[in-house]
């Protein structure tokens, strides 16, 4: 892989799923931002959005995509706000490859 693919979508579009089939097929990384998080806040996305509010959670998410960014090449699942938060998407660059999964 020369850049990283971002999956971009809705919640429930199928991301991790699409996300761990692509790093497989790809012989790459897989992360799935969400799950990283709550693994490093030690609750879930709902506890950290009650506790820390949408900016808080903002903040801890964008960190950790650039955190990802920074690392070789890999299959990144962000949450599916996301890209409509801030300057996220054109602080990615031409770092990455963009994939929006759309669903019915």
């Amino acid at each position: 892989m020369k850049r990283h693919v971002v999956l971009l979508g809705l919640p429930g579009s199928g991301k991790t799923t699409v996300g761990r089939l692509i790093a497989k097929e790809l012989s790459g990384g897989f992360a799935d931002v969400d799950h990283d998080l709550e693994q490093m806040a030690g609750c879930s996305i709902a506890a950290l959005f009650e506790r820390e509010g949408e900016g808080g959670f903002r903040v801890r998410e964008r960190a950790e995509m650039q955190r990802l960014l920074e690392q070789p090449p890999a299959v990144l699942a962000p949450g599916g706000g996301w890209a409509a938060w801030g300057e996220n998407l054109a602080e990615v660059g031409n770092r990455a490859f963009f994939v929006y999964l759309r669903t019915s």
